[in-house]
């Protein structure tokens, strides 16, 4: 479709802004490259092309400069990673790719960890067509290969689970060189743009990772705990307040996990707004204002979730933590223990504990 009232947007602070509304995951301003570094993933559910037998699978192994393991044949995994419908932030992302910087190092880091050791490589990237429910049109293609378990343990992990069903989802990373404002809003509708939904083009891939849960419509998990009421909306809440406890003092792993469970949660319940909480050691749940909120068929009002579900948020969230203080209590019990053995007074030249290991410290026989 042709874009009459589209306007390019070229500063990247007013890119980033753009892309930061409504609750916008997966955009970083970065300042050195003087661009909007972005995340989007899809589902290879149901939308995977066959992948190559062994041996072009090897000769796409050897062409990366990979040592070939006969068992590679089996660490091959083809994603469906982009395509132009309309995505859970509402944008579109034209299959016009630039590939300059991914060929020259084709990783596939998990969950975008982009300082990680990566679980693997994209040995083969191409734009094809493809034919799937719902959609008909250009998509990104790429065959992603998986460290052996002699090389890194945490790969195979991966990749057995992906293979078992468990993670059905693929994100692409990159920067988008051209983004554009489609200004009628008539036009807006036709092609299915979120309220801030923007058209992503001329994109430049850097990575692409396994990802627990996708930011676009491929979050299948929480999408079925919905539908059988097992989760509701206000469990975001909780979950993200888990994952903040969880991170410590790392405030890299915080945000990188919070924006996923924020992408996948906004596409499960496009109607509530889940905020970024940048502050690692501020609670999520048990402030005085909670930040999720039900918004109405109008978008120029906010509606605050009753003092009910307030309440009942609160609740959980006490749990969570008696159960968490008992369990230091319980460890700092245990070491206390340990301290007290350790402590025992022993005849000179005796095996007490603390004798003992002084001993063996010094290297003398026991």
């Amino acid at each position: 479709m042709k874009i009459k009232s589209g306007v390019e947007i070229e500063d990247p602070v007013e890119i980033h802004d753009r892309l930061s509304k409504n609750d916008r995951a997966g955009a970083t301003l970065d300042e050195d490259a003087g661009a909007v570094r972005l995340t989007k993933a899809v589902s290879i559910r149901g939308s995977v092309p066959k992948v190559p037998d062994a041996d072009e699978i090897k000769a796409l192994a050897k062409g990366a400069g990979i040592p070939w393991h006969d068992d590679y044949a089996d660490r091959a995994v083809g994603y469906i990673a982009s395509d132009e419908s309309v995505d859970g932030h509402g944008d579109i992302v034209r299959q016009n790719w630039k590939f300059d910087e991914f060929d020259g190092n084709p990783v596939m880091p998990f969950n975008h960890r982009w300082h990680d050791l990566p679980v693997g490589n994209a040995i083969k990237r191409e734009v094809i067509d493809i034919k799937r429910k719902g959609y008909s049109g250009r998509a990104l293609y790429l065959l992603g290969l998986f460290a052996r378990e002699e090389t890194y343990a945490f790969a195979d992990e991966v990749l057995r689970l992906v293979k078992a069903g468990f993670m059905s989802s693929g994100s692409v990373g990159f920067y988008s060189t051209k983004v554009i404002d489609v200004k009628d809003e008539d036009e807006r509708k036709k092609l299915g743009l979120g309220r801030w939904g923007v058209i992503l083009d001329q994109n430049q891939l850097v990575e692409f990772s396994p990802t627990t849960i996708g930011a676009n419509k491929g979050a299948t998990a929480l999408p079925k705990a919905m539908q059988s009421g097992l989760i509701t909306a206000d469990d975001a809440v909780v979950l993200r307040e888990l994952y903040r406890r969880e991170a410590g003092n790392d405030r890299d792993a915080w945000e990188q996990s919070d924006r996923i469970i924020r992408a996948a949660c906004k596409t499960v319940w496009p109607k509530a707004r889940f905020e970024r909480h940048a502050e690692l050691d501020v609670p999520i749940a048990g402030l005085d204002e909670i930040r999720l909120r039900h918004a109405p068929a109008r978008h120029d009002d906010e509606i605050p979730v009753t003092r009910s579900e307030f309440d009942a948020l609160q609740a959980q969230v006490a749990a969570v933590t008696t159960g968490h203080t008992e369990r230091m209590d319980d460890l700092e019990g245990a070491v206390d223990a340990v301290q007290a053995r350790l402590s025992v007074d022993a005849p000179e030249g005796g095996s007490g504990l603390e004798s003992q290991l002084s001993r063996a410290l010094n290297g003398e026989a026991q």
